[in-house]
């Protein structure tokens, strides 16, 4: 059951809703919030509830793909955002089981629509070493290694195709067809 939900609940917010998941409560919010886990300019400034973040919670299961930036407003991460929030994008996003997460150089990050501590957002630069200023996205497999970087924003169907040539996303769709 919690399963059904985590995937309702990244489905949802790939296509621009959000799930509240606390225990008897399952309300879905669409306009003015967040899209496939990129936040927008001046959200999560007060962080309350922000948590820290653990790549190794996703290993085995999702496909983190990084995102960092100097600021939720600047231009690259802007762009970023809006190559991943059409509906085909998002239909792709949870197929694959991509989730997507955001880092700043300053502020709290986001992982899906949660904010994440800013100590984790920096922890996230320093371990994929990336430095002042610069913006990249970071494809990382459910291996927890890393499988593509890109300096500059990047279309949903590039990442789906580095995604879709990995032999465990090959293996999962054979398991899918049978």
């Amino acid at each position: 059951m919690l399963m059904h939900r985590m995937i309702l609940a990244v489905g949802l917010i790939a296509i621009g809703l959000t799930l509240d998941l606390r225990p008897g409560l399952v309300v879905a919010d669409g306009p003015g919030r967040p899209k496939p886990g990129l936040g927008r300019k001046g959200e999560g400034r007060k962080v309350q509830g922000s948590q820290d973040f653990d790549m190794k919670k996703l290993a085995g299961r999702n496909r983190p793909l990084l995102v960092f930036a100097p600021a939720e407003d600047d231009p690259r991460y802007v762009k970023q955002r809006h190559a991943l929030q059409d509906r085909l994008a998002a239909a792709g996003m949870i197929d694959r089981t991509i989730v997507v997460v955001a880092a700043f150089e300053a502020g709290p990050g986001r992982e899906g629509d949660a904010p994440i501590a800013e100590a984790a957002a920096a922890t996230l630069r320093r371990t994929y070493k990336v430095g002042r200023g610069e913006f990249a996205a970071v494809l990382v497999g459910k291996d927890g290694g890393e499988k593509h970087r890109w300096a500059e924003p990047v279309a949903a169907q590039e990442v789906f195709g580095k995604v879709d040539a990995m032999p465990m996303r090959q293996q999962e769709v054979r398991d899918k067809h049978r």
